[in-house]
Parts: structure tokens; C-alpha cells; sequence
């Protein structure tokens, strides 16, 4: 089956248009960061007049700061609203939702909790669409293409096991990916999860950065061959330098590392210039905040503030991700003028070591 087939079934599947978006997003990568820019602020236009008008929480604060979306600059609008956190939204979801005439067709999603209460929000199937068509686009950049095996290696919040069930294991085979849950990660189930990887011989291997490096230590340590894909993706934690450098010795294969927040539409990854992670400006717009909410120019290091342009399910506007980090928008010598994330100091996940000796990821 042929990665347009297999698109095209994925979005017959979740009534979704991603494969209509992806050579959009493949054209639009190359404009200039100034063109992309002013794409932005006219989808923040967009956003602003709609949330003054249909979304209670922003009806309220525009209000009280006696800003009127539609006759005062986007900008100006965005700087002073203050920055939104989770707790916000879970005080009150149904503040961020549009007017009941006005919420497009939604699916309710979840964080993984991996730092306390999974965070429930909704997202548009529009939105929806733009996050994955970001997220292929992204996995490209790696020199993979939807259709080639691949290998999911993760808990239950990156394999989603036992979540959607049947619809889950169709969006797999889809994609031609296999899911790899892992266990214990004592020596035993390390040795059958890299049995596993071998069996499937992945174009890419796409996980945890943490269970994969510990699955490379061990096989390294054990004198064992390794699974050789082409490329590894790391995501949802941090990656560290040692843990790169060890990953791409264990699978003779360059590391391409992803920072998303899923509620807000950020979507970001690695080049193969690996200076950076590529922010996927057309559905998100991504700030650098003080501790006050202001926002910081660019190469000063602050708090990552989001807005999703794109989901009017559930809108998020100056989102605090709860992640550190700085932005270069300078040109990248891969020819893209999305601008990136040039320092990122995101939440770790824990291993939890059992008493019987074996790890357990801190998601499980």
C-alpha cells in the first residue's frame, strides 16, 4: 500500500483531511520566518475575533482589559492577556469551550500525567488534522515516510494500549507501525523487546528517549547486535547529549529528537542540521515569557507559551506548557524559515526502580 493510500484510509478513518494538509505544510516549511510570521498573525486575527465573541473566558477578559478584538492589534491583544495554566482550565473547561451553536465537531483527549492529574481537553477534528499532518511532515525531516515500518517503543500515553482498542490497532497497521509495550525493563523483557524491534525491521524507531537508551545500554553491554533502523525519533521527554550519543552508537543511526504539547498544537523536531527543533508555526504560535507573562526576545531563555490557532473546540490562548527554553529565528541551514526552539529544558519522566529490581517507566 502506498503512503497516499495509506493517508487517505487513515483520514476516511478519523474523518480527518491530513493528507490534503501535508503538502501544504511540505511547501509552506520553505517560506521565508517573515512570511510565516504575518501567516501567523492573521491566524491569531482570526482566533482573537472569534474568542471575544463566542468563547466566555475571553469575553470576560477582553473586557476587563478593554480590548476589542477586530480594532486593536492582534499583538497588542495577545501581550496582555495573562499567561494560562492547566489549573485554570480545569477550574472551569467549559469557559475555553465556543457557544454551544458555535464548537465545531471535537474529540475529548488526554495528557499523560506523567507529573500528577492527566489534563482532559478537547481538540476540533481540524485541529486534529493539522497536528498530524505536522507530525508526518516532522517524521520526514528524519527520512521517514508514512508506510514504512515502524516501531512505537513506549508506555500506554505514546502506544495508547487498551485505549480505542480495535480503532487503535487499524490506525496501527495503517501506518504500518508496531506498538512494543515494554514491562519491567529487567534484563528479560529488555532482551524480548529488542527481539521485537529486530523482527519488525523498522525504518524507524520512535519512542521515550529514556527506554531507549536503557534498551541500547543493555544491548551494548551484553555484546548483542542491535536493531539498525534508518532513523530513531525521541519524544515526550527530555534527551540528553550522552543518551544521543549512546543511542546512535548502539543503532548506527542519527537520533532526531520532538517536543510537542498536543492541547495547544505544538508540534517541533530536529532537522538534520540538529541546531534546534523546527516549530510548526502554521498551527501554533510560540512564545518566550518572564515569570510576569511578558514576553521575551528572542534568544533569551523563559518560560514556553503557547496558543493553538487552530482549535476552536477548546481555545488556549498564552498557555504555559510548563517547559523552559529560548528561540532562534534565524534562517536554518536546511532552508526551512520555521523558527526553532534553540534551547529546551522540558520535564523527565522517572524510572522506578521495583523491588524485584526491574525498572518501570513513571507513565506506566
Amino acid at each position: 500500500m502506498t503512503a497516499a493510500l495509506r493517508l487517505a484510509a487513515i483520514d476516511l478513518a478519523r474523518r480527518t483531511d491530513t493528507r490534503r494538509r501535508l503538502p501544504r505544510l511540505r511547501w509552506s516549511q520553505h517560506w521565508p520566518t517573515e512570511r510565516l510570521a504575518a501567516w501567523q498573525q492573521d491566524r491569531l486575527a482570526e482566533l482573537l475575533d472569534f474568542a471575544g465573541r463566542h468563547v466566555p473566558h475571553y469575553r470576560e477578559e477582553f473586557a476587563r482589559l478593554g480590548c476589542a478584538a477586530g480594532a486593536d492589534p492582534p499583538a497588542r491583544i495577545l501581550a496582555a492577556l495573562p499567561v494560562l495554566t492547566k489549573d485554570d482550565v480545569r477550574a472551569a473547561p467549559d469557559r475555553f469551550r465556543p457557544d454551544p451553536a458555535q464548537r465545531p465537531r471535537a474529540m475529548a483527549r488526554r495528557t499523560g500525567g506523567s507529573t500528577g492529574e492527566p489534563f482532559r481537553y478537547l481538540v476540533s477534528r481540524d485541529a486534529f488534522a493539522a497536528q498530524w499532518a505536522a507530525l508526518y511532515r516532522a517524521w520526514e525531516w528524519s527520512g521517514y515516510t508514512v508506510g514504512k515500518p515502524m516501531v512505537t517503543l513506549g508506555g500506554a500515553s505514546l502506544t495508547r494500549a487498551g485505549a480505542g482498542g480495535f480503532a487503535r490497532r487499524v490506525y496501527s497497521f495503517l501506518r504500518n507501525d508496531r506498538p512494543v509495550a515494554v514491562g519491567p525493563l529487567d534484563a528479560a523483557d529488555l532482551d524480548r523487546v529488542a527481539a521485537e524491534i529486530h523482527h519488525a525491521r523498522a525504518h524507524l524507531l520512535y519512542g521515550y528517549p529514556s527506554l531507549i537508551y536503557r534498551l541500547a545500554g543493555h544491548v551494548l553491554e551484553r555484546g548483542g547486535p542491535f536493531p539498525r533502523p534508518r532513523s530513531v525519533v525521541t519524544t515526550s521527554e527530555m534527551l540528553f547529549p550522552g543518551q544521543r550519543r549512546l543511542i546512535e552508537r548502539a543503532c548506527a543511526a542519527p537520533v532526531f529528537d520532538f517536543y510537542g504539547c498536543n492541547e495547544v498544537n505544538l508540534i517541533a523536531g530536529e532537522c538534520a542540521c540538529h541546531e534546534g527543533h523546527h516549530v510548526a508555526m502554521e498551527s501554533c504560535l510560540l512564545e518566550v515569557a518572564d515569570e510576569q507573562g511578558r514576553a521575551l526576545p528572542a534568544g533569551t531563555g523563559g518560560r514556553l507559551v503557547a496558543t493553538g490557532l487552530l482549535n476552536l473546540a477548546m481555545v488556549l490562548i498564552r498557555y504555559d506548557t510548563g517547559d523552559m527554553g529560548s528561540l532562534d529565528p534565524a534562517a536554518c541551514a536546511c532552508g526551512s524559515g520555521l523558527v526553532r526552539i534553540r534551547t529546551l529544558e522540558g520535564r523527565s519522566r522517572d524510572l522506578l526502580r521495583t523491588a524485584a529490581g526491574g525498572v518501570v517507566h513513571g507513565v506506566e
